[in-house]
């Protein structure tokens, strides 16, 4: 992507979509505010598991440009790409060509390698994303929104779930990433 006034005016787009735009929410979070919240929890993840310098970089890399695909497809929620078969493999196929031509420099931090450390970094990542989706949906339930408690229950899951995967399949202690509920 180019840096210039046009690429810049597509980017920004991200801080006026909506996530979670087919819920009733409270308070609206945008994508651009999801994303920024994804790349500091991949940071503090990175350091509180103590990944060398290149991982962290990497995964830093893939959580800065995971959503920006959105500026074209818009929000897609969790509980639609679960419903509708074949929806998640479409989608990803439109990141990764997206990411290809627009972000080249980042494609392989992304995309390109099927190394160890580039799956663990997409599994930082990963949690990363699960836990920006537990901080929304427990604002909202805090806030009164009775139907993100399913939401939020369902994050925890998956939360796990990647947990399981970095302990088990890489032998990665998670003992100092775990939240709450977990």
């Amino acid at each position: 992507m180019k840096l210039d006034i046009e690429s810049m005016r597509s980017l920004y787009r991200l801080n006026h979509m909506s996530r979670y735009n087919t819920w009733p929410r409270i308070h609206n979070e945008s994508v651009a505010a999801h994303s920024f919240y994804v790349v500091l929890f991949t940071m503090m993840i990175c350091d509180r598991l103590g990944v060398e310098d290149r991982l962290k970089l990497e995964a830093m890399q893939i959580a800065t440009v995971h959503d920006i695909p959105e500026t074209i497809m818009n929000d897609v929620t969790y509980d639609a790409k679960k419903q509708i078969d074949g929806l998640n493999e479409l989608l990803g196929e439109f990141e990764r060509k997206y990411i290809m031509v627009n972000f080249p420099e980042q494609y392989f931090a992304v995309f390109g390698s099927n190394s160890v450390n580039h799956e663990i970094a997409r599994l930082i990542v990963k949690l990363a994303d699960v836990y920006s989706v537990v901080q929304y949906c427990d604002n909202e339930v805090q806030l009164g929104n009775k139907p993100f408690e399913k939401l939020l229950e369902d994050s925890f899951e998956r939360a796990s779930a990647i947990i399981k995967k970095l302990e088990g399949r890489y032998n990665i202690s998670c003992q100092k990433i775990t939240i709450c509920n977990q």
